[in-house]
């Protein structure tokens, strides 16, 4: 916890206002991937704010990784361009959102880029609000493109996934390996549908994958008991 309150509470109030225009996004039927964004970018609000509380509280670490775990979720459908939008619906309220949460970001990235308490792949998703309104902007480029838009996104996915499969590595924590693992694969995936090579994806290769992925797990519990040993 910063000995400031004033960011922490700023970020709460920030986050309230983005709620409020959240819900007034949902009662004028936005589309659904702008509320996916919408929703994406609010969990990790709600995680960040969570990662400023006092590191004594217990709860904040529930806290900050279940809204982690919302908003990663939340950006699964973005992979593929056609959850992209091309243009806007209700834009007020919309540019709205993204002003107000924009700024709580902003809050909270100046005091979590320099804490010492935090991994490095969550340092990698304090990123993610700006990565998504990048990849939101190059969407509603018709230049661009949403299919740039998804590859930013797949890309930053691969790069999130591979910090965490390397902390878990570093720690030997089977859960985190998994994660990172899932994440990995699914951005994979994604670019095979992108690449319309579908195909390629036969019940062979999932099997395959799906005895690597084990044989993987298998390996980093041997790993683990061996380390064990060697502490006695």
């Amino acid at each position: 916890m910063h000995n400031n309150k004033g960011p922490t509470l700023t970020i709460a109030v920030l986050i309230l206002i983005s709620t409020g225009l959240l819900w007034s996004s949902i009662v004028q039927n936005t589309t659904f991937n702008i509320l996916g964004l919408q929703f994406l970018i609010l969990f990790t609000l709600c995680s960040l704010w969570a990662a400023e509380l006092n590191n004594r509280w217990l709860f904040k670490t529930f806290l900050r990784r279940f809204n982690q775990m919302l908003a990663l979720f939340s950006g699964l459908p973005l992979l593929l361009s056609s959850y992209w939008p091309s243009q806007l619906m209700n834009e007020e309220v919309i540019v709205g959102f993204f002003g107000v949460g924009g700024l709580a970001w902003a809050y909270a990235y100046i005091y979590l880029r320099v804490d010492t308490s935090i991994t490095k792949s969550y340092k990698v998703f304090v990123h993610l609000p700006l990565i998504a309104m990048l990849a939101l902007s190059c969407s509603l480029i018709q230049m661009v493109g949403n299919g740039v838009a998804a590859m930013i996104w797949i890309s930053y996915y691969i790069i999130f996934s591979y910090t965490i499969l390397k902390e878990s590595l570093a720690t030997n924590q089977t859960l985190r390996f998994n994660v990172g693992v899932f994440g990995i694969t699914v951005a994979l995936l994604a670019l095979v549908i992108e690449f319309g090579v579908i195909e390629i994806v036969t019940s062979k290769v999932i099997w395959g994958g799906f005895g690597l992925i084990m044989g993987l797990n298998l390996w980093l519990i041997s790993r683990k008991k061996k380390l064990r040993r060697k502490k006695k």
